[in-house]
């Protein structure tokens, strides 16, 4: 049935079909029917399924739909990686089924490892209040330690934290 498949795939196995229709007739020897069967298979087994295609499509479809800007960068450059070679191999001519399951394993593990960026309000809130603290009240050296944890936090921080090293960060500084 026609329709199970990918009609790029079918319409290769038809012109396989179709040479071999051409090549052989009552005259043909048993090498050349034993080629054309192997050519017959060969042909067979490079059908893909249109649900197959379509499996891998979809889950390029949804990836291509998530908002980037929740997720930290070095998570997305490897989905992003990951999103464009499987996208490249939907128009390739070499595909296979087996190919098709392949890159769709990796897209859904790549999409697996994306980070959320961290929300940062509270950290920064902290800072401001620390920025804000009339330091003269406090010994010297406890006021240098927090300078120096003070600086170290604010060089670590960035849009692209992921909330574990975030509250690293938090916990660093409130205590």
């Amino acid at each position: 049935d026609s329709k199970l498949y990918t009609d790029k795939s079918y319409q290769s196995l038809m012109e396989i079909v179709k040479e071999v229709e051409d090549q052989i007739n009552d005259d043909s020897s048993k090498e050349e029917i034993a080629n054309a069967i192997a050519k017959l298979q060969e042909g067979y087994q490079q059908l893909i399924k249109q649900d197959d295609y379509d499996l891998l499509k979809q889950k390029i479809e949804e990836i291509e739909k998530i908002d980037w800007d929740l997720y930290t960068s070095q998570s997305q450059a490897q989905l992003k990686e990951s999103l464009e070679k499987a996208k490249q191999y939907l128009q390739s001519e070499q595909m296979t089924t087996q190919g098709i399951y392949e890159y769709y394993y990796e897209l859904v593990q790549s999409y697996g490892k994306l980070q959320l960026k961290a929300d940062l309000t509270t950290l920064k809130a902290l800072i401001e209040k620390i920025e804000n603290l009339d330091l003269s009240l406090y010994k010297q050296e406890s006021v240098d330690h927090l300078k120096a944890v003070l600086k170290e936090v604010k060089e670590k921080m960035s849009d692209d934290l992921t909330p574990e090293e975030c509250q690293a960060l938090l916990s660093k500084l409130q205590n």
